[in-house]
Formats: structure tokens, sequence, C-alpha cells
């Protein structure tokens, strides 16, 4: 899933028009109520369709009123992973822990690893 989002400006060079007029107020309306609008979108055509989130938001230096559009995870998308638990009870063994052969082959790793003081 793409990650980017997107912003959706109204019509700055029609600021009269009837469809600019309704896209602010609706913008301006979602910001002051501070709730986000959930919509299908598509590229085009041929695409598939995703789920994003409007988000309302007002330039502080402009005052303009515009949307974020944020893609949403569909159920597929989500991935269920499983880890080992951090603690265990006392009659649970605990099969992530090192055997005394591996604390040992590790132990010899590091000190074959460290510089010789002639070195330093």
């Amino acid at each position: 899933m793409e990650a980017s989002a997107k912003t959706v400006l109204p019509s700055l060079n029609s600021p009269k028009s009837g469809a600019t007029k309704a896209a602010i107020a609706l913008i301006r309306a979602m910001y002051d109520m501070r709730v986000a609008g959930i919509c299908r979108y598509t590229f085009h055509a041929k695409s598939h369709v995703q789920l994003v989130a409007l988000l309302p938001h007002k330039d502080a230096e402009t005052e303009v009123y515009y949307l974020r559009s944020v893609k949403l995870p569909f159920s597929d998308d989500m991935r269920t992973l499983k880890f080992p638990k951090f603690t265990f009870d006392e009659d649970e063994e605990d099969t992530n822990k090192p055997t005394v052969a591996q604390l040992s082959a590790v132990d010899d790793l590091i000190d074959k690893m460290q510089l010789p003081e002639s070195e330093m």
C-alpha cells in the first residue's frame, strides 16, 4: 500500500463559483466540528478502490481551508504477527532462552572480535 498523502484544495481561480463556495463551507464545517470524512478513492477508472480519510486543515498564513487525504488500510493490508511472551509463568519453559553452548559461542566470538591493545 502506498503511504502518500494528497492535498485537496477548493478552486482558488474561481472563488465565487457555487462549487468552490460549497467545498469551502464543507471543509470549514468539518474543521470547526473536528471531524474527518471517509471516502472511496481511485486514481483512474481501471485502478482498484482505496479508502481514504479526508482531514480538514486551515493554513495559518493564508487562512485557506483544504483537505489532506490519507490512505486507510483494508483488512487485507493488515498482518497479524505473533511474538513470544516477555514473561513466563513458573511452570512454563522459555524456549527462546539460549543454551550454555550458545552463550559460550557468543562469548568466544566477542573475545575474538576485540582489538589487541596495541591497535587501540
